[in-house]
């Protein structure tokens, strides 16, 4: 039982650290939009940058076409 629960503790813990380090990569992504001049490609940065976790995953673990 024990193993069991060190195991989900794992899983958890890795699951829980992703989504903090695309959390405070955040800041970073939209300061780095900030450096682009044209504005319809600052927009798309920025759109980028604002993507949620849930989404970001969804969008990562689609099949390549």
């Amino acid at each position: 039982m024990t193993k069991w629960m060190i195991v989900l503790a794992a899983v958890l813990l890795c699951a829980c650290s992703g989504r903090q380090m695309y959390d405070s990569a955040q800041p970073l992504r939209r300061s780095q939009c900030d450096q682009v001049v044209d504005s319809a490609e600052h927009r798309r940065c920025m759109e980028a940058a604002d993507m949620d976790y849930e989404r970001y995953r969804k969008e990562k673990d689609k099949p390549a076409p």
